[in-house]
This record gives C-alpha cells, sequence and structure tokens, in this order.
C-alpha cells in the first residue's frame, strides 16, 4: 500500500498502540494484496481479453467465409435445380402442344369427312326427291 505510514500513523494518534497500529496495517495489507488487483493484473487480464477477443474474431470471420460458401453452393444447386425443372417443363408443353397439335388434325379430318358425308347424303336425298 502507498500510504502505510499515513495510516500507521493516524492509527496511533487516535490512540491505538504502535504495535497494534503495525498489526492492523499488516492485515490490512494482506487483505488487500490478496483481494486487491494491481495496474499490473489489469493490463495482463486486458490483454488476455484482447487475445481472446482477436481468435474469436478470426474463427467467426472463418465461420462467415464457410457459411457464405454453403449458401452459395445452396443456391447454386437450387438453380441448378429450377433450371432443370424448367427444361422439364418445357419439354412436357412441347409433348402437350404437339399432341394439340395433332388432335387438331384429326378434328380437322374427322369433321372434313363428316362434311363430305353429309353433302354426300344431301345429293342424293335431292336426287331422290328430284326425279
Amino acid at each position: 500500500m502507498r500510504h502505510t505510514l499515513k495510516y500507521s500513523k493516524q492509527l496511533e494518534s487516535a490512540g491505538l498502540s504502535r504495535e497494534l497500529a503495525e498489526t492492523h496495517l499488516q492485515i490490512l495489507e494482506e487483505i488487500v494484496e490478496d483481494e486487491m488487483a494491481t495496474k499490473a493484473d489489469l493490463r495482463s487480464s486486458k490483454n488476455e481479453v484482447l487475445m481472446e477477443l482477436g481468435a474469436f474474431r478470426s474463427e467467426m470471420q472463418v465461420s462467415m467465409q464457410e457459411f457464405k460458401a454453403e449458401v452459395n453452393q445452396s443456391i447454386s444447386q437450387i438453380r441448378q435445380e429450377l433450371n432443370d425443372f424448367k427444361s422439364e417443363m418445357r419439354t412436357e408443353l412441347d409433348q402437350i402442344w404437339r399432341r394439340f397439335d395433332r388432335l387438331e388434325q384429326r378434328l380437322v379430318i374427322k369433321f372434313g369427312v363428316m362434311q363430305a358425308a353429309s353433302i354426300t347424303v344431301m345429293a342424293a336425298l335431292f336426287k331422290l326427291f328430284q326425279a
């Protein structure tokens, strides 16, 4: 302690014997030395905390880079899956349009045959009723 002599004199002037004041001072010094942190202790603790913080920061940067890489990979996979899905849908839609085209052609042929048949029936009926 810095002010031990001053403290001891104050105890003596308050009526304590020199021996009792010194004993009191020794006990107080032991308590302070055991329980109080010195500036060196604080600097050491500060340096330890700063080192741990630096290590934590480095770990976090590595973790963030790994996380970004995983997210980018996932995004790339999703994009590929979407592109594959779009390609499949286009193929299926093309097949559907081709089926519609074939159905349309068949319907046109059927309607044409039906129209030709109805004209033939009408012509036959016309001839039958004209005679």
